[in-house]
């Protein structure tokens, strides 16, 4: 019996050497994961911190997105303002060329008959006196 109880006091004290090195390993574990939880947390509040920050430089995109885009609107009206002004200014300047060249048309043709004219009294008074 009293190797029994040897035996017994050798068993009690293997498991109370393991369940200290458990405890030891456990403690160590959990001190593992503290600091792991530690820095996961930290890491997700300056993520967070950054998905704010980029929420609002979008947000502020947008705005100016869409100042750009009533800038380029305000410019179309513009240029299509401009591209009928142009139009009906260059219809006005083809009429008024249309009817100078009619005018200058006829006194060049009033101008061909008198140079005519003077041509034929020309040749006839020349002819007077020879």
């Amino acid at each position: 019996m009293a190797e029994d109880q040897e035996l017994i006091a050798l068993v009690e004290q293997r498991f109370a050497d393991l369940a200290e090195r458990i405890d030891e390993s456990r403690n160590e574990t959990r001190q593992r994961l503290d600091g792991i939880e530690t820095e996961t947390r930290q890491r997700f509040d300056r993520l967070e911190g950054q998905v704010r920050q980029n929420g609002v430089e979008i947000e502020a995109l947008r705005g100016d997105v869409r100042q750009v885009a009533e800038r380029v609107a305000t410019l179309d009206e513009k240029l299509e303002r401009f591209r009928i002004d142009s139009e009906r200014q260059f219809d006005e300047m083809r009429a008024m060329i249309h009817l100078s060249y009619g005018q200058l048309e006829k006194r060049l043709v009033t101008l061909e008959c008198r140079c005519d004219d003077l041509e034929a009294r020309l040749t006839a008074l020349e002819a007077g006196r020879n």
